[in-house]
């Protein structure tokens, strides 16, 4: 069952990645391998970083509450991810500031700050529940590289804007029912 959740959190802590990177192929916007291994990269720390102080308040904490805990915090961030005003996920080529049509190092940082939003609500309900950390952080890192590479295949090959804006509510969903699926066990 660690696996499944651990699989299930890092997809739906990339699924707007995989927006994302279909915005750009649709748009002929490069990502470089560079970028999305910057991009990837943060992902992975800023999991890797959440799920560790998880992991503390689960030591801290009743482990009943903990799980609860998680649970709650993948619900709200679900609700923000639909609901909130993150631009850079829901228009993502406002990264390339520079309107090269490449993303650059500091863009791929921007960028990749904005999508560990998901990796972080993720990584905290990782270390609440007592999931394995590394493995965890290491899903959410490789699952945003595939993601964002696929993403950009898709959206080269079929302009699929239309799926690229509805990933964004599609990992808001996911993630409120692993939250809620959580809270029931």
């Amino acid at each position: 069952m660690d696996w499944l959740f651990s699989l299930l959190i890092a997809l739906a802590a990339n699924i707007d990645n995989l927006g994302v990177g279909i915005a750009y192929g649709s748009r002929k916007m490069d990502i470089s391998i560079r970028a999305n291994l910057i991009i990837a990269f943060l992902s992975f720390l800023a999991t890797l970083f959440a799920a560790n102080i998880g992991a503390f308040l689960n030591e801290t904490i009743q482990l009943k509450y903990a799980g609860d805990l998680g649970a709650v915090i993948l619900i709200c961030a679900g609700l923000w991810i639909i609901l909130g005003p993150a631009e850079l996920i829901h228009q993502p080529e406002k990264a390339d500031r520079d309107c090269s049509n490449h993303l650059d190092d500091a863009e791929a940082v921007l960028l990749g700050i904005a999508l560990s939003a998901n990796a972080v609500a993720g990584g905290l309900d990782a270390g609440l529940v007592a999931l394995p950390i590394l493995v965890i952080s290491l899903f959410v890192g490789l699952f945003s590289f595939l993601t964002i590479a696929f993403g950009c295949s898709i959206g080269r090959v079929y302009l699929a804007k239309r799926l690229g804006n509805a990933a964004t509510n599609v990992s808001g969903l996911l993630m409120l029912a692993i939250g809620l699926y959580q809270l029931r066990c």
